[in-house]
């Protein structure tokens, strides 16, 4: 018995000296269901959608406008004359309005 006594006392000196490591994961996850929205919420966020999408669009349309325009405007100037004046020498001239000569 007094052995007995002595292993227990050992027992619980090693055990006071020793350290014991846990780790607790814990998941919390609650299921929500979405109302159902009726028709006329339906439409109105498809039509909410929809002007965005449309303001958006437009929006890209004038960026592009301020950032490409003027480049697109220089050429214009720079290129109509020549133009013009390669279009018109290459009109036949029953379509430019002029009689021809005749008897040439």
């Amino acid at each position: 018995m007094n052995a007995d006594i002595n292993r227990l006392e050992a027992d619980r000196l090693t055990a006071e000296h020793r350290v014991v490591f846990a780790n607790v994961l814990f998941a919390l996850r609650e299921e929500i269901t979405p109302p159902t929205e009726s028709l006329g919420a339906q439409f109105r966020n498809a039509a909410v959608a929809g002007f965005a999408e449309a303001g958006m669009s437009l929006s890209a349309l004038l960026l592009f406008l301020i950032g490409r325009g003027p480049v697109f405007l220089f050429w214009i100037a720079i290129l109509y004359l020549p133009v013009r004046f390669a279009w018109r020498r290459w009109q036949p001239v029953e379509l430019r309005g002029e009689t021809p000569i005749q008897g040439a």
